[in-house]
């Protein structure tokens, strides 16, 4: 078992091994190679290599949507529980700011791509919208479920 706060840089650093784990089964079962199990590492390094691009039509909402998300995304590292241990940053009510914080990241993904005028972003923010509308209930009553075997809501 790993110490409560090692979770935390562990799973930053363990998250992108995920997708190339389920790219490399999917391809395997479907009889190909598939692409390499650390690819998602390379997209990363080769992501942060680039630089930023923005229309001259979107105002600050765009600069900040990426920001906000990150930042509430990564906020939710030590709110969630890792290894069969506590989460490192544990309260009562900690659901709670679990589902707000996941509500602002969607908030903000929308209105950024809803901020640059472009009738495609617009159709891939109504996409982000309906599939919010459609997994965050079963998310909310998956939690509700949990709060109730558990008798917490920490």
């Amino acid at each position: 078992m790993t110490p409560n706060w090692l979770s935390v840089p562990l799973a930053l650093l363990l998250a992108p091994l995920l997708p190339g784990v389920i790219n490399r089964t999917k391809a395997f079962f479907a009889g190909r190679n598939g692409q390499p199990l650390l690819q998602a590492y390379f997209d990363v390094v080769k992501l942060f290599r680039k630089g930023a691009v923005y229309s001259r039509t979107t105002t600050w909402v765009f600069r900040a949507g990426p920001i906000v998300t990150t930042a509430a995304l990564l906020t939710l590292v030590p709110l969630s529980p890792f290894g069969g241990q506590e989460a490192p940053l544990s309260f009562t009510g900690d659901i709670i700011v679990f589902c707000a914080l996941l509500g602002l990241a969607r908030f903000f993904t929308v209105i950024a791509a809803l901020d640059t005028g472009s009738a495609f972003e617009g159709m891939g923010a109504s996409r982000e919208v309906l599939f919010g509308a459609l997994a965050e209930p079963a998310l909310y009553l998956a939690l509700a479920a949990l709060v109730r075997h558990t008798h917490t809501w920490g």
